[in-house]
């Protein structure tokens, strides 16, 4: 199993999520993204956690598997926090 797509994506206060039919729907203080999904890649709704599934062990699978749940996981992260740009100057 991808190392990353096992993790579960925590749902913060205030963020609400659906899965439809090839797309999860998240909602937040500061708005709402829709992510699609690979065809054999499959989201379920546990408590307060979404778990991100694949059908098989193909090579393709693990990739989908993997990149579904970061997406997920940036999604969750941009509706409740918003993203921020920072930029470090050395020298």
């Amino acid at each position: 199993m991808s190392r990353i797509g096992k993790l579960p994506v925590p749902l913060k206060t205030g963020v609400q999520a659906e899965v439809g039919l090839g797309v999860v729907a998240v909602r937040g203080p500061k708005g709402s993204i829709q992510v699609p999904l690979a065809r054999g890649i499959k989201v379920a709704a546990e408590g307060s956690e979404l778990v991100v599934r694949r059908a098989d062990d193909s090579k393709r699978q693990k990739s989908l598997h993997g990149l579904t749940r970061a997406l997920i996981a940036n999604a969750v992260e941009g509706v409740s926090g918003g993203f921020t740009k920072r930029l470090e100057i050395h020298g």
